[in-house]
């Protein structure tokens, strides 16, 4: 068949055995064919549907890869801290695959307070797309709190006893 062209294989195809052998041959090798582009584009479909997660945690770290939902046992690895590192690790994934996303992105937000010591500027160069958008969720329904106010170290006491207004503090003492 080396060297047979488009009419020469035509002809082949008759009523003969010889003729219905060869077409058969063919129909199996394109079906062989098919099958391996098939195959391809499901192993790309299959790649681009896994999500990529980032997490942030009030206890993480911004120099770990923020790949993992809580810190390791050595804790050489977790969450990012904050929430400017988790876009700009998103920006930084975009970046490696040529500008477009090729799967979803999920940044998750563990329980706590995400203070925010400046403002997220997202750009259009920050969107996701129709088949690999971009999501802030928190994680597995826990209460995650972005907070932009300013943020002065203060911690919370538990109360034994009630204090009341009198005993020389002033109404007017933080006015």
């Amino acid at each position: 068949m080396k060297g047979m062209g488009a009419d020469e294989l035509q002809c082949k195809w008759g009523d003969d055995a010889m003729g219905i052998r060869s077409m058969r041959w063919w129909l199996g090798l394109l079906a062989v064919g098919l099958w391996a582009v098939r195959s391809e584009g499901l192993m790309s479909v299959k790649q681009s549907g896994r999500a990529v997660a980032f997490y942030v945690a009030p206890n993480g770290n911004d120099a770990w890869s923020g790949r993992l939902p809580s810190s390791n046992r050595s804790k050489t690895d977790g969450p990012f801290a904050t929430l400017h590192r988790a876009v700009e690790a998103v920006r930084e994934l975009k970046r490696q695959q040529g500008g477009v996303l090729k799967e979803p992105v999920t940044i998750f937000l563990r329980v706590g307070v995400h203070f925010l010591r400046e403002p997220i500027v997202l750009t259009p160069e920050d969107s996701g797309t129709e088949t690999a958008p971009i999501t802030f969720a928190p994680y597995r329904h826990e209460k995650a709190i972005i907070s932009g106010g300013p943020h002065h170290g203060l911690k919370a006491h538990r109360c034994e006893r009630q204090v009341g207004v009198g005993g020389g503090i002033s109404r007017s003492a933080g006015r």
